[in-house]
């Protein structure tokens, strides 16, 4: 896994974990987190680009705090396998 990382991708500021290293891959998946521009709300997703792309989501009140669930979330993914 990757650190996170600022992305450049869209017209937003976003942070991305690269979530192995098969970046081509459909089954590549990744970590993302971006502040919605209405609410302010911070939001993260785990994606993947099988299927219908998102794996897991939700919201949270900082940068920090969505990264943290967002990593918890792949941990607790990565445990159970």
């Amino acid at each position: 896994m990757s650190d996170w990382v600022m992305s450049d991708e869209g017209d937003f500021a976003s942070w991305v974990r690269e979530l192995d290293p098969r970046l081509h891959s459909l089954d590549h998946k990744r970590a993302c987190v971006w502040q919605d521009e209405t609410t302010g709300t911070w939001l993260w997703e785990i994606e993947s680009y099988r299927g219908e792309g998102l794996i897991a989501s939700g919201t949270a009140c900082s940068r920090e705090q969505a990264m943290a669930i967002a990593d918890a979330v792949v941990d607790a993914a990565l445990r159970s396998q």
